[in-house]
């Protein structure tokens, strides 16, 4: 009997889990999200960042909560 290793299901098999597509290219299946928003974004989209990636609006500050760390609370 051959038990060769079976490759990852196909599209359109039982069991297969598809992928986002991109929020700004919607035809474009990713695994990648925003570290910042989590939105999935694909490669074209995806700016280094200083941990992960970002998507091109947070790279540019134009997101809510792209403007840096959440402010500390002042103690008395």
């Amino acid at each position: 009997m051959d038990h060769a290793a079976a490759g990852p299901p196909d599209a359109g098999s039982p069991g297969a889990q598809s992928l986002p597509g991109c929020y700004r290219h919607p035809d474009r299946e990713t695994g990648i999200r925003c570290t910042r928003c989590e939105r999935p974004i694909c490669t074209d989209c995806m700016v280094n960042a200083s941990v992960g990636f970002h998507c091109p609006d947070c790279a540019a500050g134009r997101t809510p909560g792209a403007t840096g760390p959440a402010p500390s609370a002042s103690r008395p």
